[in-house]
């Protein structure tokens, strides 16, 4: 058997339609090459999540509305939803002059309001991705500057965002009818776990951007994926592969009985479905 499900297989039926609500990816990167991903939206140079302009996570969800109130889309029972937040909503607020902290207080209120509007058009598993630590990537650190004490807060910042996250979600999960499961995905334990062993999971930089290298690196995309920063915020295909390969191996025993995904995922198995994300484009 296979380590990766061939897209034709049962599991792949089951995760026809995977929205991926998110503005940190352009069309064709990364999850884009999983088949069941729609990406809608902008890149992350156009909007943010708390944005009220068409790139931003709920304007995202109307677009979806429309399209299964046209016949579009159908959401099936079986169907996985996945909502993303990024680190583009601190940066963003940073670079206009913000609060960062009310800022960071939207991001949650908005994930949740989209779930929720999500699970109103027949969602019936919705996963949602939490924020990576600040504090733990030198390249984050090194590009808001301000020494070891920022960077701390900021650790604290994306801390804060991470549990009211959980808490909004577990509050909205109350409201909502029975037989509808929403799950926080771990993904800062799988941002701090590459930072910790780049080379097992298929990287030669974590702390340099690509795009500092010039030109991308190679426009082919083999040396660019060594590193896991395409930008100074962005990660390379490879990097969002690793983020689409969690999702893909997530089982629903693994997250059925709360809202902490603990998956207990196998690294070679996971890092199969990274490399097959790089090659197969649908």
């Amino acid at each position: 058997m296979p380590l990766f499900p061939p897209p034709h297989s049962r599991f792949h039926r089951r995760l026809r339609v995977i929205l991926f609500l998110t503005i940190t990816l352009a069309a064709g990167e990364g999850l884009a090459g999983d088949g069941g991903y729609y990406l809608f939206g902008d890149s992350a140079t156009t909007g943010t999540i708390t944005d009220p302009d068409a790139t931003g996570v709920l304007a995202q969800v109307a677009l979806f509305e429309r399209r299964v109130a046209c016949g579009w889309l159908t959401v099936r029972p079986e169907d996985r939803f996945v909502v993303a937040a990024g680190t583009g909503d601190i940066l963003g607020a940073m670079m206009r002059g913000e609060n960062v902290v009310a800022a960071a207080a939207r991001v949650s209120v908005n994930l949740s309001e989209a779930a929720e509007r999500l699970a109103s058009q027949g969602a019936r598993t919705i996963l949602v991705d939490d924020v990576p630590d600040f504090a733990h990537s030198r390249l984050m650190g090194g590009f808001i500057g301000g020494g070891p004490a920022l960077r701390d807060a900021f650790g604290r910042l994306s801390a804060s965002m991470r549990e009211a996250l959980r808490a909004d979600l577990a509050a909205l999960r109350e409201r909502l009818p029975g037989g509808i499961e929403i799950a926080v995905i771990p993904s800062n334990d799988l941002f701090r776990s590459i930072l910790a062993e780049p080379a097992a999971y298929g990287f030669v930089s974590v702390t340099d951007a690509c795009h500092d290298e010039g030109a991308l690196c190679d426009p082919t995309g083999e040396r660019q994926n060594g590193f896991l920063f395409r930008d100074s915020l962005r990660l390379t295909e490879r990097g969002h592969a690793w983020q689409a390969a969690v999702h893909s191996h997530l089982d629903a025993d693994a997250w059925s009985l709360g809202l902490t995904c603990r998956a207990g995922l196998d690294k070679d198995r996971v890092a199969q479905s990274a490399d097959v994300n790089l090659k197969v484009r649908f």
